[in-house]
């Protein structure tokens, strides 16, 4: 087992029959399950509740505006009171930090991204709960259907999201990480992992203030078995969180939340339940090279 996370609570049961398990930069408890690792079975292997986890498909888009964002607050509150009633069928907003936020270019070290550009990250999943049983083989269709659903919902949030500012939005990626792969040597399992080839991109994102970045995989990658945290991680669980008191400090700084959020409603998603950027990098800066920096402007959580 490779672990190139700080969380000492590993749960070593849970990968017993594993072939290869890596534990990522963002590895953590989430929802009285973990997340944040890539691990490797034989092909026949029947996967326990504790491995499906829930929100099979739940990935990250990232799409630019044509333009620069106007209106930005009237068109946030809009589009928060629009999903609050029609959110329904795409997935779920807020579990599992699920979240639309918006960027701006902060740095680019690369052409395509100049500084001041507006981007949207969408983080979301198809909303259903998955089998509560083990996993045959035979089932990998009905969740190969799921990540199929949950890509089109981040895609119909993006379209709406598109509608409300009147600006068009251009998606460079969408992938998933909460996902099996099989082939015939192996079952692979990523839950907050993305699978990520040398030199293709990936995104890092981190709390509902903090920055996010846009990476390139280095040839290193193939020591990851393919993968990269889809984010920073939890470094104080839901469960811990509910007997902290964020909320006292008030809303985030530096980010617009809808006016139909409340910090004590979002406690457990407030920043400081998060690692920061700066406390992952330097575990994965090998594997990685940075493309930009993304500065976080506002964000909705339903």
């Amino acid at each position: 087992m490779l672990n190139l996370s700080d969380n000492l609570d590993v749960n070593a049961a849970l990968f017993k029959d594993s072939t290869d398990t890596i534990l990522l930069p963002n590895y953590s408890l989430k929802n009285d399950s973990y997340i944040g690792y890539v691990a490797s079975y034989k092909p026949d292997h029947i996967l326990e509740p504790g491995i499906v986890g829930k929100d099979m498909g739940c990935g990250t888009l990232l799409g630019t505006f044509e333009d620069k964002l106007a209106d930005l607050e009237y068109t946030v509150n809009n589009l928060a009171t629009h999903l609050m009633g029609k959110f329904s069928g795409l997935g779920i907003l807020g579990e599992g930090q699920h979240f639309i936020t918006f960027y701006q270019v902060k740095d680019s070290f690369t052409d395509d991204y100049e500084i001041g550009k507006n981007v949207v990250i969408i983080h979301s999943g198809k909303g259903n709960l998955a089998n509560e049983n083990g996993l045959d083989i035979d089932e990998l269709k009905n969740y190969q259907s799921d990540v199929k659903l949950a890509k089109r919902n981040r895609f119909k949030l993006s379209e709406i999201t598109q509608e409300y500012f009147k600006n068009r939005i251009t998606i460079k990626l969408d992938a998933p990480h909460h996902f099996i792969e099989r082939d015939d040597e192996k079952l692979i399992y990523r839950r907050g992992a993305v699978k990520v080839l040398p030199g293709n991109r990936s995104t890092i994102c981190s709390s509902m203030n903090g920055d996010a970045i846009l990476v390139t995989a280095s040839d290193k990658i193939k020591n990851l078995n393919f993968s990269l945290p889809h984010a920073t991680g939890r470094k104080v669980s839901k469960e811990a969180a509910r007997k902290e008191e964020f909320y006292l400090n008030g809303d985030p700084i530096g980010v617009y939340l809808p006016t139909t959020l409340d910090a004590e409603n979002l406690n457990d998603v407030l920043p400081p339940n998060f690692r920061s950027l700066y406390d992952i990098m330097g575990r994965i800066e090998d594997y990685i090279s940075i493309d930009v920096i993304f500065s976080p402007i506002a964000s909705i959580m339903i």
